[in-house]
């Protein structure tokens, strides 16, 4: 079962590869995915109240901010390609 069909309004921490991914869930309607620019940017910068009556927005933390995990290896593990293989994962 996917963790999208599962989802309820609020704080959320899932395990991928080892890293905790810290997201937050707000709204109904089809799944849209918001990522932050990446680290030291708070999550709620990108909060859009207008599309959270239309859509199930699902605001990530990135890798490296607030409640998400760190890696061993910054600063220079901290890259576009980390990022897309996070937000990857996640979506799977």
């Amino acid at each position: 079962m996917s963790i999208l069909n599962t989802l309820s309004s609020g704080h959320h921490v899932v395990d991928i590869d080892g890293i905790q991914q810290s997201f937050h869930v707000a709204g109904q309607g089809p799944v849209m995915v918001v990522h932050p620019g990446g680290p030291g940017i708070h999550w709620q910068y990108l909060r859009m109240g207008f599309l959270e009556h239309h859509f199930t927005m699902l605001y990530l933390e990135p890798i490296g901010t607030g409640g998400s995990g760190r890696l061993a290896e910054h600063p220079h593990g901290y890259t576009v390609e980390r990022f897309a293989k996070q937000l990857g994962r996640f979506l799977e």
